[in-house]
């Protein structure tokens, strides 16, 4: 049960890293539309950039994963 744990770690930090990504854009840009009063052009924005920094984490994740063996060490 360890075993099946540890492979999943990886991608469970990265479904938070996608999360929380998305939501600290959301936040930044909430907070910034109501100082400039540009609502809500970049609570947009802020949610497209972390969006986007969120998936690259999970591209990141997958694709050192599918590099690995079983044994989660590198070929």
């Amino acid at each position: 049960m360890a075993r099946v744990w540890r492979q999943a770690a990886p991608f469970m930090g990265a479904a938070w890293a996608l999360t929380g990504g998305l939501l600290a854009g959301m936040a930044l840009g909430w907070w910034l539309d109501r100082k400039f009063d540009t609502a809500p052009a970049l609570l947009v924005g802020g949610m497209v950039l972390g969006l986007v920094a969120g998936m690259a984490e999970v591209a990141r994740v997958a694709f050192r994963k599918g590099r690995r063996d079983d044994d989660g060490e590198a070929p």
